[in-house]
């Protein structure tokens, strides 16, 4: 009985260690996203682009103020700048 037990507290580690893992991975990839949404209006801006630059700031700044971009302050902060 006990070995069922300790294997019950092990499938719960198990599955808590998974979840706290992908969720980080969705955290960096909603970073990735949105630092490059950022990169591509500054190209856009710099080819005399301007519409197309302000609609990609602004996706910019939406992926970047959304919950699971984590730690995109300084992304919010650029956007803001322009």
């Amino acid at each position: 009985m006990k070995s069922k037990s300790c294997l019950y507290t092990f499938a719960l580690a198990v599955i808590v260690a998974i979840s706290g893992f992908t969720t980080e991975i969705r955290a960096q990839e909603a970073r990735t996203d949105a630092t490059m949404a950022y990169n591509g209006a500054i190209e856009m801006a710099q080819q005399g682009e301007y519409l197309d630059a302000i609609e990609m700031y602004r996706e910019a700044h939406e992926l970047a103020i959304a919950p699971e971009c984590e730690d995109c302050s300084d992304i919010v902060e650029r956007v803001e700048g322009q």
